[in-house]
């Protein structure tokens, strides 16, 4: 048995695919050439966070990749969603919840016990909201208090939230709240990849999507490194 040795350029050298057929941008998607491009919108969706300028226009036209460039890309909002893994108290202790006509429908004391509120800590207390934010938090909100200690006045103006709730099991990745599909299916999907996510599964991290979301066209790349990206 022999073992032929790679030669400096084809380590180090571009990738070809011999004698192929034309292919298309989903091709290459498949192949893994360009799968971590989705990383590209991190960048605005640290900018809208951070208070910074938004870059627009097209980003490439001064890099022109040895290839033309790429793209311009488009302004849209990037969403990050988080798994919590080993779960996170939000509704009423970190986000205030309510009845059916939203967070001033407020629930009964005994309810908000329910949630993780001690008597004199319940929404119907004074001082207990707080609504910055756009979003009614509960005033000695943890989450908030990570906002505030990392935003700038004239960022917390421009922010707005919204919360929804739903029940799920203890610490397990069967819960079917993954919402990436259907928030590119609203129009969140990115120009260079769809979706991008840090786990290889079909929903991109740890939480299950719902089975009627799953878009097989659109399952996200792994991106686990800056390296990746």
């Amino acid at each position: 048995m022999s073992i032929k040795k790679k030669s400096d350029a084809e380590i180090n050298g571009p990738i070809k695919i011999e004698n192929h057929a034309p292919v298309s941008r989903r091709d290459f998607l498949a192949k893994g050439f360009i799968a971590g491009s989705a990383w590209a919108l991190a960048p605005s969706m640290l900018d809208l966070l951070l208070g910074r300028p938004t870059l627009t226009g097209n980003l490439f036209a001064a890099d022109p990749f040895q290839c033309g460039g790429l793209p311009q890309l488009n302004t849209k909002i990037p969403v990050i969603i988080f798994d919590l893994s080993g779960g996170a108290n939000i509704a009423g202790s970190n986000v205030i919840v309510g009845g059916p006509n939203g967070q001033d429908d407020l629930l009964q004391p005994s309810d908000y016990a329910s949630l993780g509120l001690p008597p004199d800590m319940t929404p119907d207390k004074p001082n207990q909201i707080n609504n910055q934010l756009g979003l009614k938090f509960h005033s000695d909100s943890g989450f908030l208090r990570g906002i505030l200690a990392r935003t700038d006045a004239t960022t917390r103006s421009r922010v707005d939230g919204a919360i929804f709730c739903t029940s799920s099991a203890d610490d397990t990745g069967n819960n079917p709240h993954n919402p990436m599909y259907w928030l590119a299916k609203a129009g969140a999907s990115g120009d260079l990849g769809h979706l991008a996510g840090t786990q290889n599964s079909e929903s991109g991290g740890r939480s299950l999507a719902p089975r009627s979301s799953i878009n097989p066209a659109k399952r996200p790349v792994r991106l686990t490194t800056p390296a990746d990206a």
